[in-house]
C-alpha cells in the first residue's frame, strides 16, 4: 500500500488495514515508517471510535497470517504519551521495554506507565500476558548527581527494583548525531565504541529475555515489542 504521497507509513494501518515495509542496508530488517502528522490525524476519532478504528487495529493486523509468517520480530517504537496509539501498542504487544530518564518529571511519568501495563494486563487473556523487559535508565549522565539519585533509588524500590535493567543507555555525542542525514548506524561504529557496545549490549539482553521466554521453536509467532 501506498498513501498519496507514494509512501507507505504506519498511519497506513489505522486507515486501511494495510502497509508497506521497506528494506533497509541491514539484512532481514525491514521498516515502516512512522509520519507524526498522519498519526496524529488517526487519533482524532470520537471517543465511542476510538475502540474500533485505533486500539484494537494494529492488534488486528499483526494477526494477518502473512505478516506473522514474513516476520520474526516487530519493533513497535511509541511516543511517550499514554494516548490511542500507545494504547493500541500495548493491546498488540508481547512485550514491552520502557525507557525513562532520571529526572523528576520522567520519573513521576514511571509509576503512570507502570499503572498503565498493569491494566492492560488485567484485560488480557491470563495466557498472554504483556510481558515487562525491563526499565532502562536513558539519557543517562555520570556526571550528575541527580541521575545516580534517582537511579538508585528506583533500584531499591520494593516494587520497581526488579525491574531495573543494569544497562544504562547514555547520552553519547554518537546518539545526537543520528538525527543528521546519512548519520551511520550506532551498530555500524567501530567495535571499541562506547555508543556501539552500549547498544549491542542491550539488544542482547533483550533478546535473552524475549527467547528464553518464549522458547526457540520453529514456526512460532512473531513477537510484537512495544518500546
Amino acid at each position: 500500500w501506498a498513501g498519496s504521497d507514494g509512501r507507505g507509513a504506519s498511519a497506513d494501518i489505522f486507515r486501511h488495514g494495510v502497509t508497506v515495509s521497506y528494506p533497509t542496508h541491514i539484512a532481514n530488517l525491514e521498516i515502516v515508517p512512522g509520519q507524526s502528522n498522519e498519526l496524529l490525524l488517526v487519533e482524532r476519532v470520537t471517543q465511542q471510535e476510538v475502540t474500533k478504528a485505533v486500539h484494537k487495529q494494529l492488534a488486528a493486523w499483526f494477526e494477518d497470517a502473512k505478516i506473522r509468517d514474513e516476520f520474526e520480530l516487530v519493533v513497535i517504537d511509541t511516543g511517550p504519551s499514554k494516548g490511542p496509539l500507545t494504547t493500541s501498542a500495548l493491546h498488540a504487544a508481547t512485550h514491552i521495554l520502557i525507557p525513562a530518564e532520571m529526572e523528576e518529571l520522567s520519573v513521576e511519568g514511571l509509576y503512570g506507565m507502570l499503572a498503565y501495563w498493569s491494566v492492560n494486563n488485567l484485560q488480557r487473556p491470563s495466557t498472554n500476558p504483556l510481558t515487562l523487559l525491563g526499565i532502562v535508565a536513558n539519557k543517562f549522565d555520570n556526571r550528575l548527581p541527580i541521575h545516580k539519585h534517582y537511579y538508585d533509588a528506583l533500584s531499591a524500590d520494593p516494587g520497581i527494583g526488579k525491574y531495573m535493567l543494569p544497562i544504562k543507555m547514555h547520552y553519547w555525542q554518537d546518539y545526537k548525531e543520528q538525527a543528521m542525514h546519512d548519520a551511520k548506524s550506532v551498530l555500524h561504529l567501530s567495535a571499541g565504541n562506547k555508543t556501539r557496545q552500549e547498544a549491542e549490549a542491550l539488544c542482547k539482553l533483550m533478546e535473552e529475555r524475549i527467547y528464553g521466554q518464549v522458547g526457540q521453536q520453529m514456526g512460532k509467532p512473531a513477537d510484537q515489542s512495544a518500546f
